[in-house]
Parts: structure tokens; C-alpha cells; sequence
């Protein structure tokens, strides 16, 4: 098995058909997909049926008395088989071979990590697929990608070639090829493995606008790098997990795939009230969650 898909359910299972339905259209087959019944609605089996000829799937729960996404992930852990593992939240989405996308370079290039792009929409995945298809194809590029990925490469790179998403992927397939072609120094071998380390961490961890905005969605990682250690996700926190979890996996991680075209999607949720998502529930104590994250997360970096 290649990929192991880890998909925590909790609650309503209101936005799983489009989750399973982009899961469904991926070219790529050597995956299995565990979802994680964290309490979710009787509608579950029902909608999992459904799906059973058209794709690897199976039910896991948590142990009794664990609950929560980072519990939830972690019992998918613990069962996953795959070479690599890849977590999608059961209200979000993934465009057209995003998984084959990130797996093929993270074997071309002999990634730990593989990441691609987030975004964010209201829209359910039918409507928002065909809006952006067509903007895409009227612009000849992703605006948002080609401004915050040129930037990226450039700054780290030093190249300021890089205009567009498609010029900074290119330059950077170009470097691969050089390496191979090239009898390059250690040092600027290692220069160039750091450069692109630097670039994972700022693009994954250090320019998001908050805790909120650090997540493993959307990264295929190798999974010997995770049990080698054993890393989990910290289920004291029920909004920041995600960050103690990925500072791990980025400080064992040697070398780095970056996949901009590999696009998932983040759903938000149209109703706040009745029917939040884990980002816009109000807690009164989620701000000290915040300070005790971030504490615990910076006890775990490398000094």
C-alpha cells in the first residue's frame, strides 16, 4: 500500500459526499482510506456503503474515552499501512490528482515531505471546481499561487526570475536537473537542501498568520519518518495540535517536494451557529490553548 488517507468524521456528516467524491475522481489507486468515526452522525455507514466499490475504504473508532481530531488521527496512525500518509478533514476537498501529484514527486525527488496548496471557499465542490476551472483558464494562471509562490522561491533562491507558480516550479525542476547533470560541491549541494528546507518551514510554519493557519492538510509525508520516533498528535489540545505534530515531522524531514498544483480545498462551514467548524467555535478558554501550543510546541524544536 502506498498512501494511507486518514480522514477523522465527527458530528454531522453533512460535507462527506463531496470529500469522498474528490477522493473518488483521483487517478491514483494504490491508497487506502481510514475513516476515523469520532461520534459522527448515523448517516455514516450509509454513506460509506455507497462508496465501498469505488474505493479502499474502512471504519476505525478511538479507543473509549478518546475523542477529538487529534485522537482521531492518531487511531488512523496506528492503523495506516501505507508508505506515506496523507490527513484530509471529512468537510474538505482535494482537486483532480492532487495525491498522485505529491506522491510522484516525493518519489522522483526522494521527499520525507511532500506539500501542496490550500484554499479556502464557501462553495460545495461541484460549484467551486467549475468557478475556478473557468477563472483559471480565462487568467492562464492561479493569481493568488504564481503571487505568494514567486515570492517564496525568490526570496529564498535569490532568483527573481520566478513571475508565476509556473516559473518558480520550473526554475526549481531546472535546479533538480542541474544536480543531476552537474558534479555539484557538497557544500553547494547542502546550500541548495537548505535553502529548500527554509522554504518548506516558511511556506508550511512561519508565514501563517497565527496558530490557527498551521496544519498538516494537504502534505503527504513519508510515514517510516513518523513511527521511526513515534510521533503524535498532542490530544491535550483540541485546536492546535496540528502545530507540535508538524515541527516534529519538519525537524526529522531530510528533503522536501513543494507541489503547488497538488490544491486542497478548506471548506468553510455556511453555518456557525448550529453547525461550526472546529476554526469558528467560540471557547472562552481557547486562547490559554493558544499560550500552552505554542509552549509546548517550542519545547520540541531542536535547540
Amino acid at each position: 500500500m502506498k498512501v494511507s488517507i486518514l480522514i477523522p468524521v465527527s458530528g454531522r456528516t453533512l460535507y462527506l459526499n463531496d470529500c469522498l467524491d474528490s477522493l473518488k475522481e483521483q487517478a491514483y489507486a494504490d491508497a487506502e482510506i481510514i475513516l476515523i468515526d469520532d461520534q459522527a452522525d448515523g448517516q455514516l455507514g450509509g454513506i460509506v456503503d455507497s462508496y465501498q466499490d469505488s474505493l479502499n475504504i474502512r471504519v476505525i473508532r478511538p479507543e473509549e474515552g478518546r475523542t477529538g481530531v487529534a485522537a482521531a488521527r492518531n487511531a488512523g496512525l496506528d492503523e495506516a499501512k501505507g508508505e506515506y500518509v496523507y490527513f484530509l478533514d471529512s468537510d474538505d476537498y482535494i482537486f483532480e490528482n492532487a495525491v498522485e501529484q505529491l506522491v510522484l514527486a516525493a518519489d522522483e525527488q526522494g521527499a520525507d515531505v511532500a506539500y501542496g496548496k490550500k484554499r479556502s471557499t464557501w462553495y460545495k465542490r461541484e460549484i467551486f471546481v467549475a468557478t475556478y476551472n473557468a477563472e483559471h483558464v480565462e487568467s492562464g494562471q492561479d493569481e493568488e499561487d504564481a503571487a505568494e509562490n514567486a515570492q517564496l522561491y525568490a526570496e529564498e533562491s535569490g532568483d527573481s526570475r520566478a513571475n508565476s507558480v509556473e516559473d518558480s516550479d520550473i526554475l526549481e525542476q531546472a535546479e533538480d536537473e542541474e544536480n543531476a547533470k552537474e558534479e555539484l560541491s557538497g557544500e553547494e549541494l547542502m546550500r541548495r537542501k537548505d535553502a529548500r528546507k527554509r522554504r518548506a518551514y516558511r511556506f508550511m510554519v512561519s508565514s501563517k498568520k497565527g496558530l490557527t493557519n498551521v496544519s498538516v492538510l494537504n502534505i503527504l509525508i513519508r510515514r517510516s519518518l513518523i513511527e521511526e520516533v513515534h510521533i503524535r498528535f498532542a490530544e491535550q489540545f483540541k485546536y492546535f495540535a496540528d502545530l507540535s505534530f508538524l515541527i516534529q515531522v519538519l525537524s526529522r524531514a531530510e528533503v522536501y517536494a513543494r507541489v503547488m498544483r497538488a490544491k486542497y480545498i478548506k471548506r468553510k462551514h455556511n453555518d456557525p451557529i448550529n453547525f461550526p467548524s472546529i476554526s469558528q467555535m467560540k471557547d472562552p478558554f481557547r486562547f490559554e490553548e493558544y499560550v500552552a501550543a505554542y509552549e509546548y510546541a517550542r519545547g520540541l524544536v531542536p535547540e
